[in-house]
């Protein structure tokens, strides 16, 4: 489907000069550069790296859209181009200069030249070849229809905004971190209690436990016990 497609732009277009093509011009594409050649470049320039990626928001708040949007295989949503779909390749062949979409990979036989000439912008345009931004979606997109989100709007912006807020009754008593259990001097029924510590007690304890023969009550003095929660 696509080379019959191809063969009858490219007739079409059989009388369009290259775009800025000059002596020893071999770029692929029929497009000016971004930036001039032989020149020396700057890390910070708009463009040199980093692109932003952008793809199709999925917000849990969000009702509906925006909806995808079909744009070839693998598509524009697979270079973080959402958004920018009908986006044209000016690829040269030979005198001919032939619109392609850069979105759609091309595998069929002969049309070797078309998939280099769509790879040259891509890396050109900041798609491939480098690394890329990414930021939350909702920062992207300017969300301020999310929910609550006039409810902290008198917030600081760089302060994070909770999701979910817990409110305890005020009448729930505060308990600190750690507490004091007073062993009582004697346990209901005026007799002994036997301790059994489990399996990986503290060894030092377990040895306290058995001087005094593995029992608390009676004669022996009461104890004092801080848990930590």
């Amino acid at each position: 489907m696509f080379a019959p497609l191809l063969v009858a732009t490219a007739a079409s277009l059989a009388t369009v000069d290259h775009l800025g093509a000059g002596d020893g011009d071999h770029r692929p594409i029929a497009t000016r550069a971004p930036y001039p050649a032989n020149m020396a470049d700057d890390v910070r320039r708009p463009g040199f790296n980093g692109r932003l990626w952008v793809s199709r928001p999925i917000l849990g708040w969000s009702q509906q859209g925006p909806y995808p949007v079909a744009s070839g295989s693998p598509g524009a949503e697979a270079y973080g181009a959402y958004g920018q779909e009908d986006a044209t390749v000016y690829a040269r062949i030979g005198h001919l200069v032939v619109g392609i979409s850069p979105w759609e990979q091309i595998d069929e036989q002969g049309l070797q030249r078309y998939e280099a000439a769509r790879n040259f912008w891509l890396r050109e345009q900041g798609f491939t070849g480098g690394v890329r931004t990414m930021i939350n979606d909702a920062r992207v997109w300017k969300a301020e229809d999310a929910p609550h989100a006039e409810h902290h709007a008198e917030a600081p912006a760089s302060t994070p905004l909770p999701r979910a807020t817990i409110t305890l009754p005020a009448e729930l008593p505060r308990q600190r971190r750690r507490f004091r259990v007073d062993a009582a001097p004697s346990l209901p029924g005026g007799g002994p209690a036997r301790i059994s510590w489990p399996a990986g007690a503290p060894a030092d304890a377990v040895a306290r436990t058995e001087a005094r023969g593995g029992v608390i009550g009676g004669d022996a003095p009461s104890r004092v016990i801080t848990q930590a929660r």
